[in-house]
């Protein structure tokens, strides 16, 4: 831009200069002058002949051409006229120029208001994405608080629930009525059991237990459902938890840890496998009070690294089919971490948390409906009342393969499954008497389901 301005500052004074040289060049003549002009004019033609016929003066061809005028409008006594035209065809011109300068002037101070406004433009970008980054820290920083929370307040609750013994509450509240709707929590001290299929545990209750070497956590544990001991890792019958979160709370476990509504924890649950082989015992029921059930007998799920991947589901058997099949080899989606092989975020669509493969035909993590019919949003499990039919409960259990002690024959009564049957030198029983245990597995499955819950 200073490059142009110097430029047409040149230009102008070219043609100023121009002008100046024409105007003091042409020769203004007198009436004298001019007979004595016209007079050695004469002679010098005579003496001469045509030979300057072709001479060329200041421009303007021979002045003794024609009627001895330079131009054609000039006078004898001055060609001012002319000048004054010229003048006046310069001073547009210049007028021209001065303007086509102006207008470059104006081009030139819009040209800085926009690059100003550029400026203030990346710095409004640069401050929002430094106020994003802090709200993203924020929010990460009470996630983790939340959490902290979340668990401290399962703790208290699982002590507090210890606390109120069935002669506290006939002390304060007088007389009560006992109920089966839920068996009875285990008395919690400072004993920290290996699992839930610890000799120790012999009725269902809430209950401390190791996920690694160094680390424990409170469990559900159950023993309404066969002869062994099942660590409960899912459980919904009410909507009191929403399960629609990110990640991390996939990750770490949220909800109460009693009898509440929760998801253990997708860590939680890789520690306690500690490379050995276990069982996956699903339940379901509807809002017409049908129970199904799918039971897995090889079940397994990698590390964080690998996003908690489904490694291993074989040996399907049960009445509510075998929906869950097809998530084997997937790893595990949040909303926040899409890892479905479908075009759209499945964990968002589904509003859950759960092994999506193209969405799947399960979403036992998805948002809880009072009503049974609903969108794709919902509890469902599509062999067993399809993907429009949101359950009423549904709750995921695990256990050791190897650790099942205890086991015997038997016919399922309603409240015999609360209490463990010790037996020694039992010693568990081959693939063929384990198949001739299936039939009746609907029926204490069913029952046992109801009398917990």
């Amino acid at each position: 831009m200073r490059q142009l301005q110097l430029l047409l500052l040149g230009a102008f004074l070219l043609l100023l200069a121009v002008a100046v040289l024409t105007v003091v060049g042409e020769p203004i003549k007198s009436s004298s002058h001019g007979h004595h002009q016209q007079h050695h004019h004469t002679h010098h033609k005579k003496k001469h002949g045509s030979h300057h016929h072709h001479n060329m003066v200041y421009g303007f061809g021979d002045p003794f051409e024609s009627n001895g005028r330079w131009l054609q409008d000039e006078s004898d006594q001055c060609n001012c006229n002319v000048i004054v035209q010229k003048m006046k065809k310069l001073r547009e011109k210049v007028l021209q120029v001065v303007s086509s300068f102006d207008k470059l002037l104006k081009v030139q101070v819009d040209l800085r208001n926009i690059k100003n406004l550029l400026k203030n433009i990346d710095l409004s970008l640069t401050a929002l994405g430094g106020f994003v980054s802090n709200s993203e820290s924020q929010i990460a920083y009470l996630e983790e608080q939340t959490h902290a929370v979340s668990m401290l307040l399962s703790r208290a609750k699982a002590g507090a629930v210890q606390l109120l013994t069935r002669e506290n509450l006939i002390e304060a509240l007088g007389p009560v009525k006992s109920s089966t709707e839920a068996p009875p929590l285990q008395e919690l001290d400072e004993i920290v059991y290996s699992s839930c299929q610890d000799r120790r545990i012999i009725k269902t209750g809430v209950y401390r237990v190791y996920t690694n070497v160094t680390n424990s956590m409170y469990v559900l544990c159950s023993l309404d459902f066969g002869q062994n001991a099942w660590t409960v890792i899912q459980n919904r019958f009410d909507g009191s938890e929403t399960f629609f979160r990110p990640w991390n709370h996939y990750k770490r476990g949220f909800g109460y840890f009693g009898h509440g509504e929760y998801w253990l924890g997708l860590e939680n649950i890789h520690a306690m496998m500690a490379g050995r082989e276990h069982e996956l015992l699903i339940l379901l029921e509807d809002f017409d009070g049908k129970f199904a059930y799918a039971k897995y007998k090889y079940f397994r799920i990698d590390a964080e690294k690998d996003d908690y991947r489904l490694a291993k589901l074989h040996g399907y058997i049960g009445n509510a089919g075998n929906s869950l099949q097809d998530a084997e080899g997937m790893k595990f989606s949040t909303y926040d971490r899409d890892n479905d092989k479908s075009p759209e975020n499945c964990a968002q669509a589904n509003h859950g948390g759960w092994w999506y493969k193209a969405c799947g035909d399960t979403n036992l993590n998805g948002a809880y409906r009072k009503e049974y019919s609903h969108d794709l949003s919902g509890i469902f499990w599509k062999e067993f009342r399809g993907l429009n039919y949101s359950l009423k409960r549904s709750r995921i259990m695990m256990r050791n393969k190897k650790e099942h002690h205890h086991k015997q024959h038997y016919h399922h009564h309603p409240h015999h499954g609360y209490h463990r049957i010790d037996e020694e030198g039992y010693e568990e029983e081959d693939e063929e008497e384990e198949e001739d245990d299936e039939e009746d597995e609907e029926t204490y499955y069913a029952a046992g389901f109801e009398a917990e819950l």
